[in-house]
C-alpha cells in the first residue's frame, strides 16, 4: 500500500468513518473516496508513461545522434581513403608513363643506332 498501512489500520479507519460519516453518508463517501483515488492513480499512470515514453525518445535521440557521428565519420574516412587512393592511382599512372617513356627511349635509340650502322 502507497502509506503503509496495515490491514487493521485500515479496518480502524473504515470503522472510525463508519461512526462518523453513518450508515446513510458512509457508502456515498466511500464511491466519491474510491472515485477520487481512481482518477489519482489514473493521472499518476499517465504521468508515469508519459515520462518514460519521453525517456525512451531522449534515448533514441541520443542513439540517432551517435548513429549520424558515425555516419559522417565513416563518410569523412571513404572520402579520405578515396582522395589517397586517387593520389596513389596518379602515382601509379605516372610510374608506367615513365617506364613507358624509358621504353619507348630505348627502343629510339635502338633504331637510331641500326639507321646509323646501315648507313
Amino acid at each position: 500500500m502507497p502509506f503503509d498501512i496495515g490491514f487493521i489500520e485500515l479496518c480502524i479507519l473504515l470503522v472510525v468513518a463508519l461512526i462518523v460519516l453513518g450508515p446513510d453518508k458512509f457508502p456515498v463517501a466511500a464511491r466519491q473516496l474510491s472515485k477520487w483515488f481512481g482518477g489519482i492513480r489514473r493521472n499518476v499512470n499517465s504521468l508515469t508513461s508519459e515520462f518514460n515514453r519521453e525517456l525512451e525518445m531522449d534515448e533514441l535521440r541520443r542513439q540517432v545522434d551517435a548513429q549520424k557521428q558515425q555516419l559522417k565519420a565513416a563518410v569523412f574516412l571513404g572520402e579520405n581513403e578515396n582522395e589517397n587512393e586517387n593520389e596513389s592511382v596518379n602515382t601509379h599512372e605516372k610510374a608506367p608513363t615513365d617506364a613507358a617513356l624509358t621504353t619507348s627511349a630505348k627502343t629510339d635509340l635502338a633504331t637510331s643506332s641500326a639507321f646509323k650502322n646501315e648507313q
